[in-house]
């Protein structure tokens, strides 16, 4: 990916791309993706890859970045959030709408289903309090470079 875009950019050219923070950061992403190392069946796995969070860390992206020829690195985190009117709308955003959550959520079995979509309330509650919104963090590393 990071070649192809050099590729296509004239020297000097800015390449610059988002990847949500990952779960050591409070974010909705290490809500459902604990919940379903928590509860998800075991046998239900992602294709081999980088991980989901991977070029959100400076020390992956950037030499990654060099390696295809770009230069001046930089990074910065994103505050963002989305607000629900249900807890369990985190799982919901990623059964529905990312392809590796989504690949890890819909082939649970319903009752791992059920509890991974329940530890995802449960967490929302804890930290967001009672409702009835909830503004649950979803932050984002931006990262830009310049080909050479």
């Amino acid at each position: 990916m990071l070649a192809e875009a050099r590729r296509v950019l004239k020297p000097g050219g800015r390449l610059a791309f988002s990847v949500w923070c990952g779960p050591e950061v409070d974010t909705a992403l290490g809500y459902v993706f604990g919940a379903i190392g928590e509860h998800g069946s075991p046998e239900i796995t992602l294709p081999p890859g980088p991980g989901a969070n991977d070029y959100a860390d400076r020390e992956i992206a950037f030499p990654a970045l060099g390696r295809a020829g770009f230069t001046n690195f930089s990074q910065a985190i994103v505050s963002s959030q989305w607000q629900v009117d249900d807890p369990g709308a985190p799982f919901d955003f990623f059964l529905e709408g990312t392809a590796r959550g989504g690949a890890l959520l819909r082939p649970q079995p319903s009752k791992c289903a059920d509890a991974i979509r329940s530890a995802v309330v449960a967490k929302v509650l804890e930290k967001h309090g009672s409702g009835p919104l909830w503004n649950v963090p979803i932050p984002a590393v931006v990262t830009s470079a310049v080909a050479v």
